[in-house]
């Protein structure tokens, strides 16, 4: 008997649909957390699994209200470093331009 993997039966677009709900509901798990701790928060199982999609979860991060908590994220799946000297506001705004200018 064979077994068929149950991603055989979707298209495209119902896969593209279920990556896009997985990716939104880590973020709403990665979002919350009882630290304001962001190397803490960073090393939550949600935020590491966000980060495994790559590029893939840049347009669902950016959507996000809670951008400053992503910063690590963002550092890892873009490659960007920023100066450590930017405060929180700074670093949001950064992040912000960066979306705009590369299509996000």
């Amino acid at each position: 008997m064979k077994i068929t993997k149950y991603n055989e039966f979707l298209d495209n677009s119902e896969l593209s649909k279920n990556k896009e709900i997985e990716i939104k509901e880590l973020i709403r798990k990665g979002e919350f957390t009882p630290s304001s701790d962001l190397v803490y928060i960073s090393n939550r199982d949600p935020y590491k699994k966000v980060i495994s999609f790559g590029r893939q979860a840049l347009p669902y991060l950016f959507e996000s209200e809670h951008l400053l908590i992503w910063d690590i994220a963002l550092k890892k799946i873009t490659g960007v470093e920023i100066s450590e000297s930017l405060d929180s506001n700074q670093r949001v705004d950064f992040w912000k331009k960066w979306a705009n200018k590369n299509g996000y």
